[in-house]
């Protein structure tokens, strides 16, 4: 029991490592080039402003997951007709899905706040080339779209924390 309890801490531990990134509203690095650092709020408000923003881009939350100083919201896939950068590749198909990531955190803030968790967001965009899916990144449509979403998210969460 004890060894089980030390591999789920670790796993967490190795889980929570992962998530330190850039705090910026942009890319974070050239290896993964759809995460973005959404910004800072509460457990509640990431939940609620998440969901009322995938569903104005045509997404739905699959299943949110709650891990005390880590929550986790999945959406489920968006298929969509490929965008023409992305035609010009060759794909006949594509689609995006969003993973919104919150961690209680002391990295953002020399000031720690049990209450706000630094909020992140990945995006998994594939396409299919007639055999199988491929993980997609480039293309400046994907792009701005991706960008408009983060956007609204990152103003949503500026607004939140002026209220608290």
């Amino acid at each position: 029991m004890l060894l089980f309890k030390k591999i789920i801490q670790i796993s967490f531990l190795l889980l929570f490592i992962g998530c330190y990134t850039s705090f910026e509203n942009k890319p974070n690095d050239e290896t993964n080039a759809l995460r973005y650092h959404l910004g800072t709020t509460t457990s509640a408000y990431f939940q609620n402003s998440v969901q009322e923003i995938v569903v104005l881009y045509g997404y739905s939350i699959k299943e949110y997951a709650n891990y005390g100083n880590y929550q986790i919201a999945d959406t489920y896939w968006k298929n969509r007709d490929p965008y023409p950068s992305e035609s010009d590749k060759g794909f006949l198909e594509a689609k995006t899905k969003l993973l919104f990531t919150a961690s209680n955190d002391r990295v953002d803030s020399f000031e720690y706040d049990a209450n706000l968790f630094s909020c992140y967001l990945d995006i998994i965009n594939r396409c299919y080339d007639g055999e199988k899916w491929i993980e997609y990144n480039d293309g400046p449509e994907l792009q701005l779209s991706l960008d408009s979403i983060t956007k609204e998210i990152n103003n949503e969460l500026l607004l939140n924390m002026q209220d608290l």
